[in-house]
């Protein structure tokens, strides 16, 4: 009885995870349409705003909920389960949060640019093809070493977008540094 009490929880956790990290490839999929539409017309309306704080959002609470998962069951080398993805997503979502809807300037182009340069590393990092197909998305099991690789990708791809740019979070590119004397 206890046997397959296990192997129905385990099928389970699976099942979740592989939902969760389905929706974790959709979502960057959908963050790659959103910015080359902004790109392309150079303006931000509403539902565009809806769709990258809705994406990022999730994609901060999955991440950070792997993460937890990856350093609790001892899959993760770090000890802290807090990584730079979830804190960088929210950033995005703030962003987005405090945007004007319209023609959008020069410099926040240049913000979008940026976003979709890093969204374009969590894509290779995920290894999402450029036509997205859910089908092809992978299998991810908790038994399994993939899950952990792709966060562990994610992470890096995004520490080394920052440190590129001389930034300690994202933020960096859009607020105005004042130094006080």
């Amino acid at each position: 009885m206890l046997y397959a009490s296990n192997r129905t929880y385990r099928s389970y956790i699976d099942y979740e995870m592989q939902v969760d990290f389905s929706n974790m490839i959709q979502a960057i999929d959908d963050n790659r349409l959103v910015y080359e539409e902004i790109l392309r017309t150079r303006t931000l309306d509403e539902n565009q705003r809806i769709r990258i704080i809705a994406t990022h959002q999730k994609l901060a609470e999955l991440w950070e909920k792997y993460k937890r998962t990856a350093v609790h069951f001892k899959r993760e080398q770090r000890e802290y389960p807090y990584g730079i993805i979830s804190v960088t997503a929210l950033k995005i979502t703030s962003f987005a949060g405090e945007e004007k809807i319209g023609p959008l300037s020069e410099k926040d182009l240049g913000v979008i640019e940026n976003f979709a340069e890093l969204n374009a590393l969590w894509q290779e990092a995920f290894d999402i093809p450029d036509r997205f197909d859910s089908t092809r998305s992978g299998v991810y099991r908790f038994r399994d070493s993939l899950w952990v690789e792709r966060i562990q990708q994610v992470e890096a791809a995004t520490e080394s977008f920052l440190r590129k740019r001389n930034l300690e979070s994202l933020d960096g590119l859009w607020l105005e540094r004042t130094d006080i004397e």
